[in-house]
């Protein structure tokens, strides 16, 4: 590859491209250009992941998407999540109290990612996602997140050690008022609700 990328001319068609061969994005190297292109025109490329698999990825997507692998990464990732064993209400309360950085992270700060020039920031609760919005300066996507994690994390696994106080006591009352959270995303922000809510548990 020419330091820097070089605009070369296809001799097949008369398309231009930026060539990429052998620059790293990620887990992923772009080995060579093949003739396809996208509905936008953009080249597709052949790669080959850092796990040995090779893939078709458009020059956009490995230039301005945050892909990062051929989905090895992920796999990785969930099987991360799997060692996490106690959950409630379809989460782990173990992962909500880890403060552990995964690896598809790129900017120092869990959940904040850089996209096209802005940082995003987003939270995963329930094996959902949450887009918080998307920010010129990190410093504002960090504290949207960390307002998210305080909301959702903290907050949740505050409400189950309640309701679990209350639950090693009384079994019964535990069979028939099961820890529950549900998520919704307004206009405000995010809203949550916690079932039986917690002056249900402090007080009954």
């Amino acid at each position: 590859m020419t330091e820097g990328g070089q605009n070369v001319s296809c001799p097949d068609k008369n398309y231009h491209y930026i060539n990429i061969s052998g620059k790293r994005f990620k887990r992923l190297v772009a080995l060579y250009p093949t003739k396809e292109r996208t509905a936008r025109g953009s080249v597709i490329w052949h790669c080959r992941c850092d796990c040995g698999k090779e893939l078709d990825v458009s020059y956009n997507e490995l230039m301005y998407s945050n892909i990062c692998s051929c989905g090895c990464q992920k796999k990785e990732h969930d099987a991360e999540l799997r060692q996490f064993l106690t959950r409630a209400s379809g989460t782990s309360l173990d992962m909500l109290k880890s403060k552990k950085n995964f690896s598809s992270n790129t900017s120092g700060a869990r959940g904040v990612y850089r996209v096209k020039g802005r940082w995003m920031a987003k939270i995963v609760f329930q094996q959902k996602a949450y887009y918080l919005g998307s920010y010129i300066e990190l410093d504002d996507a960090v504290a949207a997140r960390r307002r998210a994690e305080e909301l959702l994390f903290e907050n949740t696994v505050r409400q189950y050690e309640k309701w679990k106080a209350r639950a090693s006591v009384d079994a019964e009352w535990a069979e028939k008022n099961p820890f529950e959270v549900s998520v919704a995303k307004t206009a405000d922000g995010l809203e949550v609700r916690y079932l039986p809510d917690a002056y249900e548990n402090e007080n009954q």
